[in-house]
């Protein structure tokens, strides 16, 4: 009796063993399997992000190339013109042979600043940890320097209207736009206290303007070098 008792037990103690064990098979394999889910789902945030990232780079080298050509065309032509005329050096007979030297007053082609990967980085529905900081870096970057830049066109713009505005009034404005010779602009533009003002205040805001741009340059290269270090990682 003894011995056919303890065999049943011995068995279901089997069974019981054997049950634990395929449980546990079981829950390590579907450990496993959300594991490498995780992984797949975090390489492919890995790749979808490391492209935007890409994608940014491109744009701030592209803005860089625009900002570095507007600027030299600044620090070579526009901003000798400006210290020429304020410092009283500009000669009427060299004005009337060249027209180009009246139109220090002329406008500027603005710099767009791309934001086309910003974008998609902003509306990326989530980011790993290890990206976090960059993503962080980039936002900052873009909404304190697209502000600042913004600003500065504006600030600029409106004196460029109200010049513009003022001339209209005193009828400059036909003989201005085409750099035709007028006498009663040239004597204006070279002699009056109030060309000397306007012009100085064109000048201040075009230097806000600019050091904006060179600000802008100088952190988008330090952006760049961040992107470049993450997507070498």
């Amino acid at each position: 009796m003894k011995n056919q008792t303890s065999k049943p037990a011995s068995q279901t103690g089997r069974y019981f063993k054997y049950a634990i064990g395929e449980i546990i098979l079981v829950v390590i394999g579907i450990l496993i399997a959300l594991q490498i889910n995780n992984w797949n789902e975090n390489r492919k945030l890995k790749q979808l992000t490391d492209g935007i990232y890409s994608t940014i780079k491109s744009d701030l080298e592209a803005d860089i190339a625009k900002t570095e050509l507007f600027l030299n065309y600044y620090d070579s032509v526009r901003k000798p013109l400006f210290l020429s005329f304020l410092r009283d050096e500009l000669i009427k007979e060299e004005v009337i042979k060249n027209p180009s030297l009246q139109l220090g007053f002329r406008g500027w082609d603005d710099i767009r600043i791309s934001t086309r990967g910003y974008e998609l980085l902003k509306n990326l529905p989530s980011i790993s940890n290890s990206n976090q900081s960059l993503a962080n870096k980039i936002a900052d970057f873009y909404n304190t320097h697209l502000y600042e830049i913004e600003i500065a066109q504006i600030e600029l713009a409106q004196e460029f209207l109200d010049n513009n505005l003022h001339f209209k009034r005193k009828g400059f404005t036909w003989s201005y736009v085409m750099g035709r010779h007028d006498e009663n602009f040239i004597e204006y533009y070279l002699y009056d206290d109030d060309a000397k003002n306007r012009m100085a205040a064109y000048y201040l805001f075009f230097n806000i303007y600019t050091n904006e741009l060179r600000n802008f340059k100088g952190k988008a290269r330090s952006i760049i070098d961040s992107i470049n270090t993450d997507l070498n990682d």
